[in-house]
This record gives structure tokens, sequence and C-alpha cells, in this order.
């Protein structure tokens, strides 16, 4: 007799998600992801809930929802969003990734990430030759870096917002390349740990200071990450786990298609990212997988799972040529920025904790801290929200011409071509490629 045709069909449901947890946490898997930095995880989702959160997203659309806000810029609470994180097995597979099953990982909110047909194509054409791919891939990022994506909101200068895992997760079909997906530099977790640990944490240092620009984007990217990026395809509910310190971009969308995905970010329970003197901890932007696989305990993985990151008497990390100079953390007039920073929804693909108080999709993400600057408690609501939408479409305009390669170009160029073309996003960016 077969026995799984005597089970329940709850038992059967539950046989299922055991084996899914179990392959998705193979060994094989575990070397992929740690090889690599990240791993792609098929049939993860079930389509119900992908569809409840496809439904949620075109309603917002069909009733009003700007498609520039749907390009990673909005972070929703609804179940039907979160529900793709809290109610499939996702949580199962971190707590096994992460060394933690004492406590249910869950999610408040998830970033809305669509890529339309044009999405950083020249003159938004829908056509990119390998040499626009290889421009957009020299821009890669990794989450929370200070930048100047939104003036007075990202440029936490000083502070890193990092954390352990991303989750990517498909809300449709990407059955070819340069359709608007995640792409990966494979190994990058391993250059950039090492990277910045150089020179005693110099490199790491003008991060700091230096937010993105100090990253080694642009033509070093082909000297420091060996391996081409591999481009993220796959089927509607599969998932993307990958390390925070993993560089990463999106690609052009060439298709006919929207890119519908939508993003989590997952730190490890129990974890603080400050220092005992409040400060901001690097330590595993050093060692990448320091809080997975329960290593976290015993301090004794670095980037490539050797011994070599310890903590000294102060608490800061310990690095193999030394422990990390006070000088890289940040001040408390910059953890004060850092705090502002954390009011505000678009901020760099790194989602904020008061984004759940956001209350409708017309009204922008605000904050009641007490300590934010001045020239915005003393202007009126309605120059506020003229001077933020001024803000939002400048950040928009600088973020797209150095996806597409066009960089050099300032907050003073991308204001002039937006007030030549009446503020229209998609008019400003043609007149930089005429």
């Amino acid at each position: 007799m077969n026995f799984f045709k005597t089970l329940s069909s709850r038992d059967k449901q539950s046989a299922k998600k055991l084996q899914k947890i179990h392959d998705f946490t193979s060994s094989e898997t575990l070397e992929t992801l740690k090889e690599n930095g990240f791993v792609h995880l098929q049939q993860c989702i079930e389509e119900d809930l992908c569809d409840d959160a496809l439904r949620e997203i075109n309603r917002r659309l069909g009733f009003g929802a700007s498609a520039e806000s749907m390009k990673a810029r909005t972070f929703l609470k609804d179940k039907a969003i979160t529900n793709l994180f809290n109610k499939s097995i996702i949580p199962d597979v971190l707590s096994q990734l992460l060394g933690d099953s004492k406590k249910r990982y869950q999610i408040g909110a998830g970033q809305i990430a669509l890529r339309f047909p044009g999405d950083l194509t020249p003159n938004q054409s829908a056509r990119a030759s390998s040499a626009v791919f290889r421009n957009v891939s020299m821009h890669w990022h990794i989450d929370g870096c200070p930048n100047e994506f939104i003036p007075g909101v990202t440029d936490h200068y000083g502070h890193i917002n990092n954390f352990d895992c991303l989750v990517g997760v498909l809300l449709s079909n990407i059955n070819h390349p340069l359709s608007g997906e995640l792409c990966c530099w494979p190994g990058s977790h391993h250059k950039l740990a090492e990277y910045f640990s150089e020179n005693n944490g110099e490199n790491l240092e003008k991060v700091y200071t230096h937010g993105n620009q100090a990253l080694p984007t642009g033509k070093t990217t082909f000297q420091l990450f060996k391996k081409d990026p591999i481009h993220c395809i796959g089927k509607k509910g599969d998932v993307f786990l990958a390390n925070y310190m993993t560089a990463h971009f999106i690609a052009p969308n060439t298709s006919p298609n929207i890119r519908y995905a939508v993003y989590f970010r997952i730190s490890k329970h129990g974890v603080r990212r400050k220092l005992p003197n409040g400060k901001h901890d690097p330590s595993s932007m050093l060692a990448p997988w320091l809080y997975w696989f329960d290593a976290g305990k015993d301090n004794d993985v670095d980037n490539r799972g050797k011994s070599s990151c310890k903590r000294g008497k102060s608490g800061r990390l310990k690095a193999a040529d030394g422990e990390i100079p006070e000088h890289l953390m940040p001040s408390e007039e910059e953890m004060q920025l850092m705090r502002f920073y954390e009011q505000n929804s678009n901020n760099d693909h790194t989602i904020p904790k008061s984004l759940q108080r956001r209350p409708s999709l017309e009204e922008p993400a605000t904050g009641d801290n007490k300590d934010y600057d001045q020239k915005y408690e003393d202007s009126t609501e309605k120059e506020k929200e003229k001077g933020d939408d001024k803000k939002m479409k400048v950040a928009m305009v600088l973020s797209m011409l150095q996806e597409m390669g066009l960089t050099g170009k300032s907050s003073d160029d991308a204001l002039a071509a937006l007030t030549a073309n009446d503020m229209d996003v998609n008019s400003a960016l043609d007149s930089f490629f005429r």
C-alpha cells in the first residue's frame, strides 16, 4: 500500500511542507548560498498567496497609485502583501538558515518592486544592448548605504542600515534576461567583506562618510568581481534569498511585461546592530555569515567560513589586522540624522519601522519624531508636500541616470531638466539623451 495515499489532506500538506523545507535547507542549497551569496528557491510561495498580493497591487494601480511609486518606493503593510512572507514557509526556512527556531520570523510590511517595459533603457525604448546592460551592471549597490537618492532623507552619512537576509518574491514569470529582473554578482559578499577589511577598515570608513559613492562601483566592478552577474529569472512564486552583503542591481526591462516582485528584509532575532557605546556595529559587514547558521554564538565564521573575527574588550569586532577604529563610528549628531531617516519611506531600499504608520496610498509617509529638522517643522504642510515632491523627482532622475550609466550629473542638472520639462520625470530623462 502506498503510505502517502493513506494520509489525510492536511497530513499530505504538512508532509509536502516539510519536504520543501528540507529541500530548501539541503547541504547543496547551503553550499550554493554560501558560495554565491544568494540562492533560488523554486515554487516556494503558494499560488493563492501570490494572487492575493497581485490583486492588491493592481487594485492600487487602478485607483490612482503612480507607476513610479511602485518602483521600490512603496512599502505596504496589507495582509495580502505580508502574507507572502508570514503565511508561507519562508519563516521556517529562515529559522533553519539563521539558526533560530525559538521565535517565528514575521514581517510587518513589504516593498513593492515593479519594473515596467522600458525601465532602465535609453529613452524608455524597451531596447537594451549588451553595452547598456554592462553600464547598468557597474552601478550595483548593497542596501542601506547613505546616498543622495532623496536629499535630506537618505543622506544619513555616518550610518549604515544593514541587516542579514534579503528575501525577494516573484509575483510574475520572468522567462528571459533583461526583463527587469534582479541581478546578483556571485561571490561579491566575499569580495566586499575583504574590501571593507583592508587597511584597517579604511574602505569601510569611506562608505560611512561618502556612502554609495565610496563603493567600488563603475569600472572597478570588473576588477573586484571576477564572475559574470547572474540574472535571477524564475516563475511566479519563486523566491530568491540573498546575504545582505551580496552586490545586486536591476536589469533593464526589454520584455512586454511588468516585472512584479515584493521584497522583505530580515535581521536575525536578538542581534543588536549597535556597540555598547551606542554606535553602529559593522561586524557582519566584515564577516557576512556572522549571524547565520548559529555561527554568531562563538563568533567563529568570517566571510569565507574561517576563524578570524573576535570581539575586543570594548565590544567592537576585531578583524585579522586589529580592532575597528573608533573613528569609523558615527557621532550622536549622525545618529539623530539616522532617526530622521527611519521616519521616511523612500530610503534606498531599506524599510524603516515607521512605515507601518503610513495611513494611505496618497498621503506621503511622514514622521512624528520630535528631532525632525526645524526647517520641516516650520514649513506649512502644503509647502512641505510641494518641496518633497520636487526632491523626489530630482532624486528619481539622478538615480535613473546613474543606473543607465550616465554619471557626473548633479541635483542642479536634474532640477534644470525637470523645470524645462514641466517637472515630468520621463521627459527630463529623455533630454539627457537627445
